[in-house]
């Protein structure tokens, strides 16, 4: 609003000042023209002190809602201790450099509680990725500097999961070149080795010497989990040199390694001390090799390389791994590769692998592992039914069994040999079966059968089924419900996910 003092000043109009210097003060006129101004000043004065508590107001109801969404919100009611733990679930993979779209720096822009309890959590800020990408010739792209200091900052004295990956997946152009690790960002982060509790690398093959050259003298001591993986897959073609990298050895906390293509000839670890390993395209021979070098090792998980010739040098070690709890080996031709291995504490065991496989190995080799409870076979091929009872007459003591093959089971004998023979078994309390039924060449999926197996091994101690299969239900059998109402967990549903998945029955949905 106008002052009227100030539109007199600028119309020219004689304020009341002037006035009074030119005019008698005993003029009732003047005296009247005075009165009004003092009570356009009151006015003003008025108005502006109003303004000013309508702000005060305003700043009072803008606390007052902060307030009420605070007592109204379940999450700003929840524990301190449980918001932040939620925080750290909400973090990315490792490998997910910083954005404002992915937590930690998404949490801290909702509101100015969650902002206060983000920056106040060091835990929420030890995720570090660098994202060192393939440069485009004459233009470089890099993670500043002051983000990096300002997670450091944040971090504390917490210790860091740091990830170095490239800023895309695609395969590189042949004009592009790289960017090599000697940005103030990875130096930075180098100066801070002794923190790392979590390192990835995910690069090109000839990228790692440079990450982690031979003249490198690492300190490590809090390094519990390396990840070293290939970019676009693959591995070396007549495996890593040795003597190229880092030597690594002085990692005493080191209990976890991700690898693809890396052994214990290219890559120097202290492999006896680890306990869990996930080693990708390893050729037979290495992946004895590595087996023979982590005696301590609990849980395993291993890829065979695809090659075209099996071989396995008669030089072989034999394995024996007493700590070895889990084990999975995911290969083509694998099955004669247990001939070697000697695990009397296996509990958990998962073998996926291709046609052409021998299953006499397989079996002798879970004869040997008589603690064995939970058993997943895979077979990408058809397996001759006979040589698939010969495995599972090696299963005593096993209780949870996951059968996969790319022909028809349920269609088979083996619901009948099930029902019939108590002492196939006899511990079975899970079934999973992964068929696929070829409905052109194969029988149809007798339910009834299925259902008598189900019903003799339900007073024998099976608890779950589930079956997977190409076969259409176009009727459920009653005896299924009937199973289901007496406490069975039962599932019939076809392969795939999302709109092309079938669930003709599951009893946790219907009971």
């Amino acid at each position: 609003m106008s002052n009227p003092l100030d539109l007199a000043r600028r119309t020219g109009y004689p304020t009341l000042e002037g006035q009074l210097d030119v005019r008698v003060s005993s003029d009732p006129a003047t005296a009247k023209l005075r009165g009004v101004y003092e009570l356009l000043e009151d006015t003003d004065a008025e108005i502006a002190g109003t303004l000013a508590h309508l702000q005060r107001l305003e700043a009072r109801r803008k606390d007052l809602l902060i307030d009420l969404n605070s007592i109204a919100s379940f999450m700003l009611n929840l524990p301190a201790e449980l918001i932040c733990e939620i925080f750290l679930h909400c973090l990315p993979p490792l490998c997910t450099p910083p954005s404002p779209r992915d937590a930690p720096l998404l949490l801290a822009q909702v509101c100015r509680h969650w902002r206060s309890m983000a920056l106040s959590l060091p835990a929420l800020w030890t995720h570090i990725c660098v994202p060192v990408a393939l440069k485009a010739v004459g233009s470089r792209v890099e993670m500043p500097s002051a983000v990096l200091d300002l997670w450091l900052e944040r971090a504390g004295p917490c210790l860091l999961s740091v990830s170095v990956v490239l800023e895309t997946q695609a395969p590189p152009p042949e004009t592009t070149q790289v960017w090599w690790p000697s940005n103030e960002a990875f130096r930075t982060l180098c100066h801070n080795c002794h923190r790392w509790r979590e390192l990835e690398i995910v690069r090109r093959l000839e990228d790692f010497p440079l990450f982690l050259p031979k003249e490198t003298h690492w300190n490590l001591p809090e390094l519990a989990k390396l990840t070293l993986l290939l970019a676009y897959g693959g591995r070396h073609p007549s495996g890593y040199p040795p003597g190229v990298l880092s030597n690594l050895m002085n990692t005493p906390a080191l209990r976890e390694v991700h690898l693809m293509g890396f052994t214990p000839i290219s890559l120097q670890l202290p492999w006896a001390q680890l306990t869990t390993a996930h080693v990708e395209n390893l050729l037979p021979i290495e992946f004895l090799e590595t087996l023979a070098h982590t005696t301590h090792l609990v849980d395993g998980t291993f890829s065979l390389w695809p090659t075209q010739m099996f071989h396995i040098p008669a030089t072989a070690p034999a394995v024996r791994l007493l700590r070895l709890k889990s084990l999975r080996i995911i290969g083509e031709l694998c099955t004669e590769i247990m001939t070697y291995l000697a695990c009397p504490a296996l509990a958990r065991f998962a073998l996926s692998f291709g046609p052409g496989n021998d299953l006499a190995p397989l079996t002798a080799f879970l004869a040997r592992s008589p603690s064995i409870v939970d058993l997943d076979l895979d077979a990408r091929a058809a397996v001759p039914l006979g040589g698939l009872l010969g495995v599972l007459d090696a299963l005593p003591t096993t209780e949870a069994l996951a059968l996969g093959v790319h022909t028809g089971l349920l269609n088979t004998m083996l619901p009948h040999v099930l029902r019939s023979t108590p002492t196939l078994l006899p511990r079975l309390r899970r079934l999973v079966v992964r068929e696929r039924v070829d409905r052109y060449n194969e029988p149809p999926v007798d339910a009834a059968d299925v259902v008598d197996m189900l019903r003799t091994r339900w007073a024998a101690g099976l608890k779950s089924f589930c079956l997977v299969t190409t076969h259409v239900f176009h009727t459920i059998h009653p005896g299924f419900s009937i199973l289901a109402r007496e406490g069975m967990d039962l599932e019939l549903k076809t392969h795939g996910s999302g709109p092309f998945l079938v669930v003709y029955f599951n009893s946790r949905r219907q009971y």
